[in-house]
């Protein structure tokens, strides 16, 4: 699992972004368990989408809380992907050896810059987004 999950943080983070992710060993492991939070709460069912009248019983049984905090952290990670590939761009510090490969961030960064005129506008919400998906 550990290998899958780096191989596909390579191809849509590109090598150092995903280097940088895991690279220390408890950052790796508070990294697994926020991916692990995600996955677990997207199969999850909250009581008040069913039955509104029993809301509560979500924040009783700290579903809300859970949803917050991995919110936060899977953005925030996202968030700083997308400004060191930003930053990469605009001719800060080089990130890799080879300076014509692109990952998956890239490719949404170039579809940005390129189709304004086009009417294709993805903001950092929208590639955070696609990410996810």
């Amino acid at each position: 699992m550990a290998y899958s999950n780096i191989v596909v943080s390579r191809a849509a983070f590109g090598d150092e972004s995903s280097r940088s992710l895991y690279d220390d060993v408890d950052r790796g492991r508070e990294l697994k368990k926020v991916f692990s939070d995600f996955d677990e709460l997207l199969g999850t069912e909250p009581v008040g989408e069913l039955l509104p009248w029993l809301g509560w019983v979500d924040a009783l049984r700290g579903l809300e809380g859970k949803v917050q905090r991995t919110f936060e952290a899977i953005d925030s990670v996202l968030e700083k992907v997308i400004d060191d590939h930003r930053h990469h761009r605009e001719g800060g510090p080089q990130m890799g050896a080879d300076d014509n490969h692109q990952d998956f961030v890239d490719v949404l960064l170039d579809i940005n810059k390129m189709d304004m005129d086009g009417g294709i506008q993805l903001d950092t919400i929208e590639i955070k987004a696609i990410i996810l998906v």
